[in-house]
């Protein structure tokens, strides 16, 4: 099984370390001999060489303001798998983490939008801390059930509901995926034994955002 994996990256030299060990984690995380990644670099830095981190085949992203949506809307046209991953280029994919995704898949078809649960910085233990044994909740609560990061989808939803808005630049671009979703009557499920870290915005950190111009774009004038 082909499994596309679009990753919007500034791909320079400090932060190519860390999409790096990102994409060597996912090549760990799933037996070679029923995976394959399609790895698919969406490249926003522009005055460094990118350096290469492992990946199938980059996307140069063309305009000079980044935004999020955009890239991922850039690598879901140009790839074709029926399982697409949006992802960051700062998270660490852990062992069976893509089964367990089609386990569910496969006991509820109707279920096509996943998260998964986030051990790092004790993220969604101190969340969810009464889980108990459950596989799954549907929960589309940004940062709860649906967390930007890593998003795992059947292209059918992504066809269902169009081209991923992109009204804001990077901050609340989960919030309007969610609000995609609702609109068209899908379900979202934070899966609890599907393990991917998220470094706690290690990209994010190195560069200077005004996330206030994201959120008056996501709620408007009302703010």
């Amino acid at each position: 099984m082909i499994v596309d994996i679009i990753m919007p990256s500034k791909t320079n030299a400090a932060l190519a370390p860390i999409a790096r060990s990102c994409i060597e984690s996912l090549h760990a995380s799933e037996p070679r001999d029923k995976f394959a990644w399609n790895v698919v670099v969406v490249e926003t830095e522009k005055e460094e060489t990118p350096e290469n981190i492992g990946q199938d085949s980059t996307i140069f992203y063309p305009h000079k303001e980044f935004n999020y949506n955009g890239a991922l809307n850039l690598g879901i046209k140009e790839t074709h798998s029926d399982w697409v991953v949006l992802t960051n280029n700062d998270v660490i994919f852990h062992q069976g983490w893509f089964r367990e995704i089609l386990r569910i898949n496969t006991e509820n078809p109707s279920l096509m939008s996943f998260c998964h649960w986030c051990n790092y910085d004790a993220w969604h233990p101190t969340r969810y801390p009464n889980i108990g044994n459950v596989e799954f909740i549907e929960n589309d609560w940004i940062g709860y059930g649906m967390a930007s990061w890593t998003i795992t989808v059947k292209r059918t939803l992504l066809e269902a509901i169009g081209t991923l808005s992109e009204r804001v630049a990077f901050w609340y671009s989960d919030n309007v995926y969610a609000d995609a979703l609702r609109s068209k009557g899908f379900k979202h499920v934070l899966s609890t034994k599907s393990y991917v870290d998220h470094l706690s915005s290690k990209t994010i950190r190195t560069l200077s955002y005004n996330s206030s111009i994201d959120k008056a774009a996501y709620y408007g004038n009302a703010l």
